[in-house]
């Protein structure tokens, strides 16, 4: 009879613990005003290597991001949903993925001699970071109208 107490009660504290930690949370964990991103990035008005990365970083920490199909266009997501938190954030860029990218490098070895392949950057060194790629964004509530990113 004890046993069958405990296992009940048990079971009740389980349930609600569960249940408490799926209350708490929205879908993506966060809570507060969100717009969704979409926009189309080139250089020079010809669209990069499709599978680069668009990555944007607020001040408070968030980060979303989207890859470039062939025409350049991304979506960008916040932990796995379109719905980006309303803030500034500044644009850093990554190249494509070698899986990804026809135009991998494959000539490079690394210190130990070993084939050490890495995408060729289609786009200058200084978009590669937040800080100094100069590229800055105000994501407001709500749909923002298609960004346009024309690197130089």
């Amino acid at each position: 009879m004890q046993n069958r107490i405990l296992f009940y009660l048990r079971s009740k504290f389980a349930l609600m613990a569960i249940s408490l930690l799926f209350l708490g949370c929205s879908a993506q964990g966060f809570e507060g005003p969100t717009g969704t991103v979409e926009g189309k990035l080139t250089m020079k008005g010809q669209p990069l290597t499709p599978g680069t990365i668009v990555t944007f970083i607020s001040v408070e920490g968030f980060a979303a991001s989207g890859k470039t199909d062939s025409e350049g266009n991304f979506s960008l997501m916040f932990r796995g949903a379109d719905q980006v938190p309303v803030s500034h954030y500044r644009v850093q860029l990554a190249p494509a993925r070698k899986s990804e990218d026809p135009q991998f490098d494959t000539n490079l070895t690394n210190h130990r001699g070993r084939s050490a392949a890495r995408p060729k950057r289609p786009f200058p060194e200084k978009y590669s970071a937040s800080t100094t790629s100069g590229l800055e964004v105000d994501v407001r509530e709500g749909s923002n109208l298609p960004l346009i990113i024309d690197l130089e």
